[in-house]
């Protein structure tokens, strides 16, 4: 949990879901927003307590705002991808792990994402006492990640390939999950690990709160991304709906209303997106799985 008591990527999407629905009438009645919401982004809180929140604003806002909605959630990403292909969604909400290994990008339209003051750049961290000057000094030492997060996992696994020719099970001493970035950067500054893997946003929370955390933490590497979470349009969708649904978000926050219910939810504005932001995640995916090794590898190996 935040500072805030909600997770970042929950305030944030919970703020895009506003966005989305918070437009005049569409012109067509049979247009519908059928959105997916994979909850496994929400792994922080209760996932009925977040299913009930999300479908009880999503219906306010459709009858206030006479915005034809449907929300559906997912657990399972295959699931989800089935229904898009079916139509039964055209608007996904997922992290963009879950873009790079479900879809192509051709198969996805413009849509949008949260800001906060820092984005959702992965930092690897390391203690200034460790004796860890540079990457090739990871053998061995202890490392603390998030759980569940398929980014940093699949990050982690890249580095470690690329580095040293062998998956992060042969590579640190031992590997520990976490549930948020806050719990990371304490199990670092209390010598628990030698290394994390963390949010820039959650460290820098971290050290506005602690000046000791950037006394003790040093970076090694980052993995630049704007966020790790998105929602984005069916490419199928007509163009003319997408326009008409995003073209208010930019400037929710110079509304009074929109800008009470982004400082409520710690969000500065939204912020419209293309598919091109999703590259770094399609370039990671495609480099971790090239770094895989073959089945005659791993025989080898054996």
């Amino acid at each position: 949990m935040t500072g805030y008591g909600l997770p970042h990527r929950v305030i944030l999407l919970l703020s895009m879901l506003f966005g989305l629905l918070a437009v005049p009438a569409l012109q067509a009645a049979d247009e519908v927003l059928r959105i997916g919401f994979n909850v496994k982004i929400a792994r922080d809180l209760n996932r009925a307590d977040v299913q009930s929140a999300l479908s009880l604003w999503a219906d306010e806002l459709s009858s206030k705002f006479n915005v034809p909605a449907e929300s559906l959630f997912y657990d399972d990403m295959a699931v989800l991808r089935q229904d898009f292909d079916r139509g039964k969604i055209n608007f996904v909400i997922a992290a963009g792990m879950d873009f790079a290994r479900y879809f192509k990008q051709n198969e996805l339209a413009d849509g949008f994402r949260g800001t906060v003051l820092t984005d959702h750049t992965l930092l690897l961290l390391t203690r200034r006492d460790a004796g860890i000057e540079d990457m090739n000094q990871l053998r061995g030492k202890r490392i603390a990640v998030l759980k569940g997060d398929e980014l940093s996992e699949v990050y982690l696994e890249t580095l470690c390939l690329r580095r040293f020719q062998r998956p992060c099970t042969q590579v640190f001493s031992s590997i520990e999950t976490v549930s948020n970035s806050n719990q990371l950067i304490l199990r670092l500054v209390f010598g628990k690990a030698d290394v994390v893997l963390s949010k820039r946003n959650g460290f820098e929370t971290a050290q506005e709160l602690n000046p000791q955390v950037g006394r003790v933490a040093m970076e090694l590497t980052r993995f630049p991304i704007k966020s790790s979470y998105y929602g984005l349009f069916n490419s199928k969708v007509n163009p003319a709906m997408r326009k008409h649904s995003l073209q208010r978000m930019p400037n929710m926050h110079k509304d009074v209303r929109g800008r009470q219910v982004l400082e409520i939810f710690k969000v500065d504005r939204l912020v419209l997106v293309g598919t091109d932001e999703l590259r770094p995640f399609y370039e990671l995916l495609s480099d971790y799985e090239a770094l895989l090794p073959t089945p005659a590898s791993k025989r080898s190996a054996r």
